[in-house]
């Protein structure tokens, strides 16, 4: 009975939210109003740098004028800063205009520029940002650890403007404190020869110059966020998922020696596109990627691309390896075409990520295994909490 009332929830949620990101079916006129960035990179593997030139088409959508803009610069957070990670904004323009800016918030991961003139309801503007990247050593998300750069959250991204006001929140590191617009991206990024980068959106093509590699991808369609991986130790394999009457390109990269478990990556995440798409909603782009990094998480998402730690490509966490990618993928549907605010509302991703995974081995494995699977993910733990807080607490509190 319980399978019966998520599936209603979730048709509910699906026909009221789905389309909010990326259907291609959209009246041109709101296809038009999604912002646009543009971002040219160069990755230098020696110093652990990043330097970056981005230009944000942003379009003021509310009833209200604004005279300053606001955008999260995350590589600021303490705990990156600390490694030697942070972000120096260099020169900001305004429709061509040099414009004045302050780095601020709590965690001076805030970005804060002053608008020459103020942007008007319906009114489009040209920002554009020049900046520099230092990455962290540092096993996580964002950070370079033994020989993997894991780029999320390297760039200035628009804070969102909703019924509470300016959203900025501080960089979180034991969860997600993630909320953006849906934009479209364009981004051209140099790595040295041999370098193999992974990312968000298509891949349109490698250019293979003397002493480096420059990868250019979009998204045909708008996506939440950027993200990539670059290795020089990357294999890759690939497959398809179907999805409806067309294909979705899968691929999988993996470390030298994890082949075994990079092909079962890449199994997994295509049997879950498949079934997310019969049972969610189609997914409604064309490629998709999982990428080993180190992190000291199971898995991360991001559009079209999702990040699995290394020590589940072992051969000892097999389950454990299709249980996270299973996972991640699911949020693919859950947080990035169904968004939300990640930090305020986990119940509009988590949960839903979290029952689908299990579902994902009913599917595949039959309701044994989907029993076993949801007593290991949701059951114990649940209890296990219970035992350690002085009572329960709302389903949607806050992480």
């Amino acid at each position: 009975m319980h399978n019966n009332k998520f599936f209603i929830l979730i048709t509910i949620i699906t026909f009221l939210f789905f389309y909010t990101c990326s259907t291609p079916t959209l009246a041109v006129a709101a296809v038009n109003s999604y912002d646009k960035y543009i971002i040219s990179a160069k990755l230098n593997v020696e110093k652990l740098e990043i330097q970056a030139n981005e230009t944000i088409y942003y379009t003021n959508r509310h009833d209200l004028g604004f005279n300053e803009l606001y955008l999260h610069i995350y590589p600021n957070a303490p705990s990156f800063k600390s490694l030697g990670g942070s972000i120096e904004i260099r020169k900001i323009s305004i429709d061509g205009k040099e414009a004045k800016f302050i780095v601020t918030g709590e965690d001076r991961t805030i970005l804060k520029i002053f608008l020459p003139t103020p942007l008007l309801p319906s009114s489009s503007i040209k920002i554009e940002i020049s900046f520099k990247v230092k990455i962290p050593i540092k096993e996580d998300r964002f950070g370079y650890y033994a020989g993997v750069f894991a780029l999320a959250h390297w760039y200035p991204i628009m804070a969102v403007y909703d019924e509470r006001g300016w959203n900025l929140d501080p960089y979180w590191d034991a969860g997600e404190s993630f909320y953006f617009e849906c934009a479209y991206y364009n981004i051209t990024f140099s790595v040295p020869e041999g370098y193999v980068m992974a990312a968000t959106g298509r891949l349109d093509e490698i250019k293979k110059k003397a002493g480096e590699w420059i990868y250019k991808w979009y998204t045909p369609l708008p996506v939440r966020e950027f993200a990539a991986a670059v290795s020089k130790n990357y294999e890759v394999v690939s497959g398809e998922a179907s999805v409806g009457r067309r294909k979705v390109k899968v691929y999988s990269y993996y470390l030298l020696g994890h082949e075994v478990a990079g092909e079962i990556a890449l199994n997994t995440a295509i049997k879950s596109i498949e079934f997310y798409s019969k049972y969610y909603g189609e997914y409604a782009y064309s490629e998709f990627r999982v990428v080993e990094v180190y992190g000291w998480f199971g898995g991360m998402e991001y559009p079209m691309f999702i990040m699995i730690t290394s020590s589940l490509y072992s051969p000892q966490r097999r389950t454990i390896l299709e249980l996270v990618v299973a996972h991640e993928t699911a949020h693919n549907w859950w947080y990035g075409m169904v968004g939300n605010h990640e930090g305020l509302e986990p119940i509009m991703d988590e949960p839903f990520a979290e029952y689908s995974d299990t579902l994902y081995f009913k599917w595949v494995y039959g309701e044994k295994k989907f029993e076993e699977i949801f007593d290991l993910t949701v059951r114990r733990p649940y209890y296990r909490f219970l035992k350690i807080r002085d009572k329960d607490y709302p389903i949607a509190w806050s992480v």
